[in-house]
């Protein structure tokens, strides 16, 4: 079962991920965009994106609330007894 401290290295490396994403994808995209249309269309849309953002950043924390187990009703698996072989003691 991973730890609190696994899940925010793995959290923190999904994030990192998309922003370096972003930062190596995101002039490409402006400038085509803004070559088939013009620069403050594609500033637009930029800012049409970046404000969709946030709706989507609530409702992820909200699902994310609405899915977490209280937590006096997780309850520990115990590991199965390895069974002895004849001859052991």
């Amino acid at each position: 079962m991973p730890t609190v401290a696994v899940a925010a290295v793995n959290e923190s490396a999904f994030v990192s991920t998309i922003a370096y994403s972003g930062f190596l994808a995101g002039p490409p995209l402006i400038g085509g965009i803004a070559q088939a249309t013009s620069l403050p269309v594609s500033f637009l849309i930029v800012g049409l994106i970046a404000a969709l953002i946030v709706p989507a950043a609530i409702g992820a924390a909200r699902a994310a609330r609405h899915d977490r187990v209280p937590v006096g009703l997780i309850q520990r698996q115990r590991p199965t007894p390895v069974p002895r072989q004849m001859g052991q003691s």
